[in-house]
């Protein structure tokens, strides 16, 4: 130990700043729940331009491969580059509507929905923009809803 008053007075203040330090850098979500987890995958993916990490956000169970790439065009591309300003989860609406039938095709979720991820972002320099996203749990892990189809006209040519 050191001889000197003062240089063991701050080696101890230096060893107790060391130690909150580490407690304070210690991953929070490797003991936080699903909930908590999730939120801190969804801030990493979201502009992060890692389009694989915002895939592994999806559960894709049962969703065709038409299924996937409006959801590449109107959700990935948007959340590749996007600036998050705030994430959060919601109890599911009362309203909100799981099901849609178009050109006699129903679409609805792979899993029910628990709630909503309200993700609010930058899109560019002067537009803000919010996306609501449907979530579930499976496995012990919260996933964004993915969507199924049906097709309810059998032969019948698309609506106009």
């Amino acid at each position: 130990m050191y001889k000197n008053p003062a240089l063991r007075a701050f080696t101890k203040i230096f060893q107790r700043f060391i130690l909150i330090a580490l407690v304070a850098a210690w991953p929070v979500s490797a003991h936080a729940g699903p909930e908590e987890r999730f939120l801190d995958e969804v801030r990493a993916a979201v502009g992060s331009g890692n389009d694989e990490a915002l895939w592994s956000l999806f559960n894709l169970d049962g969703m065709e491969e038409d299924m996937k790439k409006p959801l590449e065009e109107h959700m990935i591309k948007g959340l590749r580059s996007a600036k998050l300003l705030d994430v959060e989860l919601t109890p599911m609406p009362e309203d909100f509507r799981t099901e849609r039938v178009v050109n006699g095709v129903r679409h609805y979720p792979n899993m029910k929905p628990l709630g909503l991820v309200i993700i609010s972002y930058k899109k560019d320099k002067n537009s803000r923009s919010t996306t609501r996203i449907p979530y579930e749990e499976r496995g012990g892990r919260l996933y964004f809803v993915g969507a199924l189809k049906e097709n309810l006209a059998g032969d019948l040519p698309p609506s106009k």
